[in-house]
């Protein structure tokens, strides 16, 4: 579920959100230029995401590449937390909305993702448990 509901709809909604209403993402993200270019890269790193697990899924390719998948989203978007922190703390994009919708509540959604995934791995006896435990204890301790 988590694939479906994290990695293949957010990707599919992010990809309409950069790429058919570019301008006001841009707007939202203080990232406003002549040329649509950054929009459409992430728009289409989303919906290629989001296309990957939908057939995931749909071709039942198995547990592990629903795992990796969820796991290369999580990266992805935690790379996009620490950038739109970055501007926060360099005073680009200084309001509170955007400190907690871009940062704040992404970070929470990396961390849901992180969790379930590594909570996945433990349950599929994907890596070693005790290593796999050490890390849900990790998470667990940060969240």
């Amino acid at each position: 579920m988590i694939l479906l509901t994290c990695v293949a709809f957010n990707g599919l909604v992010s990809f309409v959100s950069h790429v058919i209403f570019h301008k006001a993402e841009a707007t939202r993200l203080g990232l406003q230029s002549s040329s649509p270019g950054y929009q459409f890269e992430v728009g289409f790193a989303n919906l290629a995401m989001g296309l990957s697990a939908l057939a995931a899924i749909y071709f039942q390719w198995g547990i592990p590449v629903y795992i990796i998948l969820v796991l290369c989203y999580t990266l992805y978007i935690a790379q996009a937390v620490i950038f739109h922190f970055w501007r926060f703390v360099r005073a680009e994009k200084s309001n509170a909305g955007y400190l907690w919708g871009s940062v704040f509540f992404a970070a929470l959604y990396v961390a849901n993702m992180l969790f379930f995934a590594l909570a996945a791995i433990t349950q599929e006896r994907l890596a070693p448990l005790s290593h796999a435990n050490g890390y849900l204890q990790c998470i667990l301790f940060m969240v």
